[in-house]
């Protein structure tokens, strides 16, 4: 498939690419990649126009100390950097598919889209801190720059895990990583006919605890969760082979075209044809 002219042709491998502020472009079209990607605005005394960035389809216009997430995927643009004090770092989240300990958080770490300074200071000071040792090891002359922009980037999740398991508190250990188990098992089995209730069973759960227990955990209903992993099967078939959209609708596990498009309009902010027309696999 043929590839944007504006990007780098630049691989980012099993490591953290840094986009330093001074590369960071003033605006850029809505595009979409396989990395996942958190771009900061470093809190500055200077007052400068606020940037503006869209992503899967809203606005955010960060403050200083704000942190943004882009999730693989997501379709996004640069409306407006015009302050030129955007950061970004890229990685790949198959970095964490290893990493058991993760499992359980990351569907909740995933649902993070804006952290902000005024509403989270502490917070966004923790992770700040990992982002600046990033960039510092990325401009730096270490011996192991790969491996310690890893640590740095496990350290920082290890935070918003803390963070996010306030949420399912005072959920016990068991139950979290029960909801996990169905969370795969959806993943695994999304393209197939699958229903509440079999996912219930699947963890020896009843149907209307693990209805409310996945809601309370995900932020997802059932419905919901199996057609965004029904639309993340299909963003891969739309790069990876030369399906049409109507038969990749059906390998993906809908069950009808209109509902397919639908759903993924829904999810991404724009119809199949356009988010196969958006993809690369290069970076800024």
């Amino acid at each position: 498939m043929q590839k944007n002219n504006n990007y780098e042709d630049l691989k980012i491998g099993q490591t953290i690419n840094v986009i330093r502020s001074e590369s960071f472009p003033l605006d850029y079209p809505v595009h979409w990649h396989k990395y996942a990607e958190i771009i900061t605005y470093p809190d500055t005394d200077e007052q400068l126009e606020a940037p503006v960035l869209r992503i899967n389809h809203k606005t955010y216009s960060p403050e200083p100390g704000d942190i943004l997430f882009i999730w693989p995927g997501e379709p996004h643009e640069v409306t407006s950097n015009n302050c030129r004090s955007l950061i970004g770092f890229q990685f790949p989240m198959s970095l964490f598919n290893e990493i058991s300990d993760f499992g359980p958080y990351l569907n909740l770490i995933r649902n993070l889209r804006h952290v902000k300074a005024s509403e989270n200071p502490e917070l966004s000071q923790n992770l700040g801190v990992y982002m600046n040792h990033i960039y510092d090891i990325q401009n730096g002359e270490s011996l192991f720059p790969t491996v310690e922009k890893i640590i740095c980037l496990y350290e920082m999740f290890m935070e918003l895990g803390k963070q996010v398991h306030k949420q399912v508190s005072p959920m016990t250990d068991k139950a979290l990583e029960k909801i996990d188990i169905a969370c795969t098992y959806i993943r695994d089995n999304c393209d197939k006919d699958i229903s509440l209730d079999t996912v219930a069973s699947h963890i020896g759960f009843s149907t209307c605890y693990f209805s409310r227990l996945f809601k309370q955990t995900t932020h997802f209903s059932f419905v919901d969760y199996l057609n965004l992993q029904r639309v993340r099967v299909a963003q891969q078939l739309l790069i990876d082979s030369d399906l049409n959209v109507t038969e990749v609708s059906y390998r993906a596990g809908f069950k009808s075209i209109s509902s397919f498009n639908r759903v993924f309009r829904q999810c991404r902010g724009c119809s199949p044809t356009e988010y196969r027309k958006y993809y690369t696999d290069e970076v800024h």
